[in-house]
């Protein structure tokens, strides 16, 4: 790839040096091969989907048996000159195929889970709204009042008889006294050690 191509792209600098290629565990001619398979417009740049990558659209690394990587995670790498480890490449544009750099930016697991809550793209039993804790969570064994029933035998049962009690373990019934869980019903603040 030449400079020529690496400016008419927007790819920084360092996108087709070695130490910056191997830090993503690419082969070297994999910026090339990037950029051959995006097709350009004005709004989104779309990378063909890969039927083995079938949430995202994908790229080979260039060596036998290393998989692939997320179109979107090697186009914001490519276009920023930066292995984005530790981080989720979330889209601006919701457009899963999309590798444009500026629909692209960098954030933390929950701000990216954030996003996609507050664009209704999460399932309801992983919805981060306050709507789904407590007894209206999906995976719920409890209901409010049993909450406050279990922090009201506790004062006179171990944990043990608790879980007996509730067909629980014994941890889900020291959570709720300890304040772990359920603190919005019992009001418990969590004991720091």
């Amino acid at each position: 790839m030449t400079d020529k191509q690496l400016i008419e792209w927007g790819l920084h600098p360092s996108a087709i040096t070695h130490p910056f290629l191997s830090d993503l565990g690419v082969s070297n001619t994999f910026a090339e091969r990037f950029v051959k398979k995006v097709t350009k417009s004005s709004g989104c740049w779309e990378f063909p989907q890969d039927v083995k990558y079938p949430k995202y659209a994908a790229v080979g690394r260039g060596f036998k048996g290393k998989g692939s990587l997320g179109a979107h995670i090697a186009s914001y790498a490519l276009h920023n000159g930066e292995n984005p480890k530790g981080k989720d490449v979330c889209h601006s544009c919701d457009n899963r195929k999309c590798v444009n750099p500026a629909h692209l930016w960098l954030g933390t697991r929950f701000e990216n889970m954030v996003d996609c809550n507050q664009k209704g793209r999460l399932s309801t039993t992983y919805t981060i709204s306050r709507k789904s804790r407590g007894e209206k969570h999906a995976r719920a064994i409890f209901t409010n009042e049993q909450v406050l029933d279990i922090v009201q035998r506790n004062k006179s049962q171990s944990y043990d008889a608790i879980a007996a009690h509730y067909g629980c373990s014994q941890s889900a019934i020291a959570f709720i006294c300890q304040g772990k869980t359920w603190i919005h019903v019992t009001g418990i603040k969590r004991l720091t050690s």
